[in-house]
């Protein structure tokens, strides 16, 4: 087999639509039930050829060793599957972290995808996701993109296709992410928040499956209390999304970012340009 010479990848941000924190788990996380939705919206990660694993980033405020789940992944997937290459990773970083979004474990994803065909791994899919769930709870998730319910600690999904699409194939709503600067660690959210008890993974899709006008109502995320009580601009950054005009606003994750859903670009964009914030207006990823 002909080795691949380099390999570019785009690696997405994520919202959440909904995030229900359930019962603690003997490991020391907590049970989860979310929805996840990607956005066209990435960092880029370039691979080639090296004598040794190394990485680079356009952020220099971000470790390239270790402490970068893009390191880690390379790492064990190297490891699991004796892969004596090494690699040279360039990631080129457009998403804000500790915001809730996702990005660094887009990264990890990315890295296992991108690794796997540029050392010509005999990897398949499973293989895939237990590498991934090894690294982080929703990098599972970013290895095939899909808008997807997530359960366990995330790592469990069912698939939504097409859910959130119109009849003919365009998105039914835009997207803003407002990211304050301001820097949540999972560790600290998760110290806020009250677990509840059980619930049916069927409520959630049912929700999701209604107008998007009772989401506001019914979709709810257990994060944000505790965060808005700790960080009130973020109550507001929602409460100005929701009356730009967002048909459903709310944290993602465990924040910082907080997002709005708009039936237009205009409204969506007029939103984030007066919620004196950067962010991003754009598409979800549906397929």
């Amino acid at each position: 087999m002909t080795r691949v010479k380099s390999v570019r990848l785009r690696a997405p941000a994520k919202i959440n639509l909904g995030l229900r924190v359930l019962a603690k788990r003997t490991d020391g996380s907590h049970d989860i039930q979310t929805a996840f939705l990607a956005l066209d919206w990435y960092d880029q990660l370039s691979i080639s050829s090296s004598s040794v694993i190394s990485m680079t980033c356009t952020n220099p405020s971000l470790p390239t060793d270790e402490g970068n789940l893009v390191v880690r992944a390379a790492r064990l997937l190297a490891d699991r599957f004796s892969v004596s290459s090494g690699a040279a990773i360039h990631l080129e970083k457009n998403l804000p972290y500790g915001a809730g979004l996702g990005s660094g474990s887009s990264d990890a994803a990315a890295t296992l995808t991108g690794l796997a065909k540029f050392w010509n791994c005999d990897v398949g899919p499973k293989d895939l996701h237990v590498l991934a769930t090894e690294l982080g709870s929703d990098v599972p998730f970013f290895l095939d993109p899909r808008p997807a319910v997530g359960e366990g600690r995330g790592e469990r999904l069912t698939y939504l296709d097409k859910l959130f699409m119109s009849s003919d194939s365009k998105p039914t709503f835009m997207v803003a992410v407002v990211t304050p600067p301001i820097v949540i660690s999972t560790k600290e959210a998760f110290s806020l928040v009250y677990p509840r008890s059980g619930t049916d993974r069927d409520s959630l899709i049912t929700i999701l499956k209604g107008s998007v006008d009772g989401w506001q109502y019914e979709l709810t995320n257990d994060f944000e209390e505790p965060i808005f009580n700790r960080y009130s601009e973020l109550r507001d950054i929602k409460r100005h999304l929701l009356g730009s005009g967002a048909m459903y606003a709310s944290l993602s994750g465990s924040g910082s970012a907080v997002f709005g859903l708009f039936e237009s670009v205009e409204k969506a964009r007029n939103a984030l340009a007066t919620s004196g914030n950067d962010g991003w207006v754009g598409r979800p990823i549906n397929t």
